[in-house]
C-alpha cells in the first residue's frame, strides 16, 4: 500500500502546513453562497485535492469528482453538471469536486465556460482545483471562484512528517535522513513521502546512503526561499548562513536584497538598511574595481547583517521581486553572447582585450557602419548576426 494514503490525514487539522489556507476554506463553507466556487491553487504535492476530500467527509457531503483533464468537452462537462444540481438518493448535501483544472486545452471550446455555468445552477459548493489560477484560458472564472492559494510545505514541517512515518513503520534513520528529502522534495509533501518509501523498501533502518538511489545531492536552495532569512532573521549567523547556501555571486545577492528590502522593512527602518547597503557597496566597488578581494568579507558581512536593523516590520505575505538588473541581463543574454563572441574573434587581430574594443574600437566602428551600409571587417570572419550586432551595438 502506497504511503501517501496509508498515512494521509483524517482530519483538515492534521494537513501538514496549510493552517492558513484550511482556515480560509473553512470560513468559505461556512458562508457558501449558491452560484460562487473555490478555486484551490498552489504546486503540486501541497495538498489541494486531499482538503476537498476531507471538507467532503467532515461535513457529511457526498463527493462529486469530475477531472478536468479528461472530460474535457463542453457536452461532458455540461452532463456532469446535473449531479449539481439534484440531490443524492439519500438526500444528503453534496461537494462538486474538478480536478486538474490546468488540464483543459485551449482547443476544448466551451469548457471553461460550461464549467462557469456549471458554478452558477449548482446548489452546492463547488471546488475547483488547479496549479495556476490565473492561466489566461480559466480568466473567465475569475468572476464566480475565489481562490485560496496553498504554498509549498516548509521543509521543517515535511521532516516532521516523515520522522512520524517512520516511527510509525518502525524503521529506524540517521538523524540527516528525514531533513534532507524533505529540501529535496522542495515544498512537495507527497514527493517527500514516496521518496522516504522508496528508500526504505524492505529495510529496518535506512541511513544516508540509502538516498543515491533517488539520485539524491543537496540541492543549492533558492533565492526565495533564503532572501527571507537574510533580510527578516535578526540574526548575523542566520544570514551568512543563508547567503552561503543560496550559491549566487555576493554581487547577485546585493541586487536581491537592494531590491526588497523596501517591501519587506516597514518606513521607519527603510533608512537604516538602505544606509548599510550604501556602506557594503562602496566595499563592492572596491572588490570590482581595485581587485581588493579580502574586502569582500566586509561586504557579505554587511549585506548579512540587514536583518539587525528590521526593528518596525510589514506584516503578512509579501512577495519576493527579482531585481530590475537581473531581469534586464536575462533579456539581453542572447545578445550579451553575441558580442563576446564577436569580440573574442575581433581582440585575436587586434591583440587586445574585449574591454578595450568596447570602449575604444567599437564607437568608431559603429559610425563607419552609419555612413557605409556595405560596411564589413576584412579578415574577421565575424557571422552575419555578429556583424549586424557590431554595426548596431
Amino acid at each position: 500500500m502506497l504511503w501517501t494514503e496509508k498515512h494521509r490525514p483524517e482530519k483538515l487539522d492534521d494537513i501538514t502546513g496549510q493552517g492558513k489556507a484550511v482556515r480560509e476554506v473553512n470560513a468559505w463553507m461556512d458562508s457558501f453562497r449558491a452560484g460562487e466556487a473555490l478555486f484551490l491553487s498552489g504546486p503540486s504535492g501541497t495538498g489541494k485535492t486531499l482538503i476537498a476530500e476531507i471538507v467532503a467527509r467532515e461535513r457529511g457531503l457526498e463527493l462529486q469528482r469530475m477531472n478536468a483533464s479528461d472530460k474535457r468537452g463542453k457536452d461532458q462537462i455540461e452532463s456532469f453538471s446535473r449531479v449539481a444540481r439534484t440531490l443524492s438518493l439519500f438526500g444528503k448535501g453534496k461537494l462538486i469536486l474538478i480536478d486538474e483544472m490546468d488540464g483543459i486545452s485551449g482547443r476544448d471550446r466551451g469548457a471553461v465556460g460550461a464549467i462557469a455555468d456549471l458554478i452558477q445552477k449548482s446548489r452546492f459548493p463547488v471546488f475547483l482545483v488547479g496549479n495556476d489560477y490565473y492561466l489566461q484560458k480559466l480568466r473567465p472564472l475569475r468572476k464566480c471562484t475565489q481562490n485560496i492559494k496553498l504554498t509549498k510545505v516548509p521543509s521543517p514541517s515535511i521532516g516532521k512528517k516523515l520522522k512520524g512515518i517512520l516511527k510509525a513503520e518502525g524503521i529506524k534513520a540517521s538523524e540527516t535522513v528525514p531533513g534532507s528529502l524533505a529540501r529535496w522534495a522542495s515544498g512537495d509533501l507527497r514527493s517527500a513521502i514516496q521518496d522516504l518509501q522508496t528508500i526504505s523498501q524492505g529495510k529496518g533502518e535506512i541511513t544516508d546512503k540509502d538516498m543515491e538511489i533517488l539520485g539524491f545531492r543537496e540541492r543549492a536552495a533558492s533565492v526565495y526561499d533564503m532572501l527571507p532569512t537574510i533580510i527578516k532573521s535578526g540574526s548575523l549567523n542566520a544570514g551568512r548562513k543563508a547567503m552561503w547556501d543560496i550559491g549566487l555571486s555576493p554581487d547577485e545577492i546585493f541586487w536581491w536584497v537592494e531590491a526588497n528590502c523596501h517591501l519587506i522593512f516597514g518606513p521607519e527602518d527603510i533608512p537604516d538598511a538602505y544606509e548599510l547597503l550604501s556602506r557594503a557597496d562602496l566595499f563592492r566597488n572596491r572588490v570590482r574595481k581595485g581587485g581588493s578581494w579580502r574586502l569582500m568579507a566586509y561586504m557579505s558581512d554587511l549585506l548579512a547583517s540587514v536583518s539587525l536593523h528590521r526593528k518596525h516590520p510589514k506584516h503578512g505575505f509579501v512577495p519576493i521581486q527579482m531585481p530590475d538588473r537581473i531581469m534586464m541581463m536575462g533579456r539581453t543574454k542572447g545578445k550579451r553572447a553575441l558580442m563576446r563572441t564577436a569580440f573574442g574573434k575581433m581582440g585575436k587581430h587586434l591583440h587586445c582585450s574585449s574591454r578595450i574594443i568596447r570602449k575604444d574600437y567599437l564607437p568608431y566602428l559603429k559610425l563607419i557602419a552609419k555612413k557605409d551600409r556595405n560596411f564589413s571587417i576584412d579578415g574577421i570572419e565575424l557571422e552575419k548576426e555578429e556583424l549586424k550586432m557590431v554595426k548596431g551595438a
